[in-house]
């Protein structure tokens, strides 16, 4: 099984850049699971090898979150997801790194120490997820559980040349899982074909009495209908020949940036003719407010981590403080966890939320409405959804959206340090792609295609609420179209 899970460094120059061992990634980090009681029950995922990122609870692992303010907490309980895997046969291999409570885009501010790129030891592996992506690329494990908060899963798999999955909010179950920003929050996961995350996804996607933002079998049951009905419209008299006819493709304009790298352009160019030759019709769209999405996510995003740490005074969960409980926070918590929770803790003043949270949740619902305008799919969040005709002809009206997840392949460490040095909001631009699929809680993978410098990049396809099972469809044929193109 290692040997199939190895990375595929096919098209990819090696001169450029150092691969690190499996040992010096500093992917697992933390004791290893303690033994189990029992033997593990069989089931469809027997020998399945399961990563679990630091902060998502099992009783046999600390749940760190990378943080010292957790150093010494290990979970009564085992978080859903991971019980429900366990229940299929998989098996538990470790925790993985991550930047400290999931604040980082490269899984360097954590109390394990950076993770490196599997690719080049030199540069980001990406985050808060990075250790995720990179334990899956290097065959440490076949699945990897992450969160993802405004692209934590997707841009470390564009990154470290895997595929990255976050499902829409509520899918799956947060129940055990620590949280950041509870509204953005979601259990994502990472593995080298989109065909092993179905795999896994399935086993995941329930609902759970134990979490109530987890989506209601009645909700299910509604999207399924409304797919039903568009699936009905579109089939002609005569089975189509490619696999994805009836699929629409949107471009957005927005994300056609000069910051893009011309890797990437080519990349992007690749998918979109890889999807046409499949059979999709790909189309240029518009989603007016994602130039403003960046900024309202951070302003809503840190405003609930403010929120969710108040919880970590040094009291009542993993390092207490011993020295007293004044300061504890100041002596637990990292630089970037600091300085989030005291930028979340401003806008939530009185004058601050009038000044900049009420207008960055009032972004976040035009975000939403972009995206209801241009899925041929209605949200069955709506209470009109019902009623509204499945799809109304005109333009725009596609059923995935397909762009860059980064704007290029991953940085230099350094560069990126230095850069941060110079602007601290130049870290946050990272995300840039990923956090408008956060904002309005819709499905989003990243799937590897291509490279630039030698280094693996990420197209990332999005769906309408609901629509995850569409969603890595079209995310496994095209996955697959590349790697035959790179074959011939």
């Amino acid at each position: 099984m290692a040997a199939a899970l190895r990375p595929n460094l096919r098209g990819l120059s090696r001169r450029h850049y150092h691969q690190p061992t499996p040992a010096m990634l500093n992917a697992l980090v933390g004791p290893p699971p303690t033994p189990e009681a029992a033997a593990p029950p069989a089931g469809a995922l027997t020998g399945w090898t399961i990563g679990l990122k630091s902060n998502i609870a099992s009783t046999r692992l600390p749940t760190t979150c990378g943080s010292r303010a957790l150093q010494a907490y290990s979970s009564p309980t085992d978080s859903t997801v991971w019980r429900r895997l366990h229940l299929a046969g998989a098996t538990l291999v470790g925790a993985t790194n991550m930047d400290e409570f999931g604040m980082g885009s490269h899984t360097r501010d954590s109390l394990h120490g950076r993770t490196m790129n599997p690719w080049d030891a030199g540069r980001s592996a990406g985050g808060s997820s990075g250790g995720a992506a990179a334990a899956v690329a290097r065959g440490v494990c076949r699945v990897a559980l992450g969160s993802d908060t405004g692209g934590s899963v997707r841009l470390p798999a564009a990154w470290c040349g895997v595929v990255g999955f976050k499902p829409s909010y509520g899918q799956l179950s947060r129940r055990g899982l620590v949280a950041y920003g509870s509204s953005l929050d979601a259990v994502g996961l990472l593995a080298r074909t989109a065909a092993d995350i179905r795999t896994a996804y399935l086993h995941l996607a329930h609902p759970d009495t134990h979490d109530m933002t987890c989506m209601t079998a009645e909700t299910r049951l509604r999207i399924a209908h409304l797919r039903q009905r568009l699936r009905e419209q579109r089939q002609g008299p005569t089975e189509p020949l490619l696999p994805l006819a009836h699929v629409r493709v949107g471009v957005p304009a927005e994300c056609w940036v000069h910051e893009l790298s011309s890797g990437c352009l080519m990349a992007w160019r690749q998918a979109c003719a890889a999807l046409r030759a499949l059979g999709c019709t790909v189309e240029r769209v518009s989603l007016g407010h994602l130039d403003a999405a960046l900024p309202a996510y951070y302003t809503v995003a840190l405003a609930e981590a403010a929120s969710n740490m108040a919880r970590f005074d040094g009291a009542r969960y993993g390092t207490h403080a011993m020295e007293g409980l004044r300061g504890a926070r100041s002596r637990l918590l990292g630089a970037e966890v600091q300085r989030r929770v005291l930028l979340g803790s401003y806008v939530m003043g009185h004058q601050a939320r009038q000044s900049f949270l009420a207008p960055a949740q009032r972004i976040r619902r035009l975000v939403q409405r972009d995206f209801d305008r241009v899925f041929a799919l209605p949200n069955a969040l709506h209470a009109g959804a019902a009623g509204r005709a499945v799809e109304e002809e005109g333009e725009g009206r596609v059923d995935v959206l397909l762009m860059p997840t980064a704007v290029g392949s991953a940085p230099l460490v350094s560069e990126e340090a230095a850069e941060e040095g110079r602007c601290r909001a130049a870290g946050y631009v990272t995300d840039v792609m990923t956090v408008p699929a956060n904002l309005a809680g819709i499905p989003a993978v990243s799937v590897p295609c291509g490279s630039d410098r030698g280094l693996p990049l990420g197209m990332q396809l999005m769906a309408q609420y609901g629509d995850d099972h569409r969603l890595l469809d079209v995310a496994e044929h095209l996955q697959k179209a590349l790697a035959s193109k790179e074959k011939a």
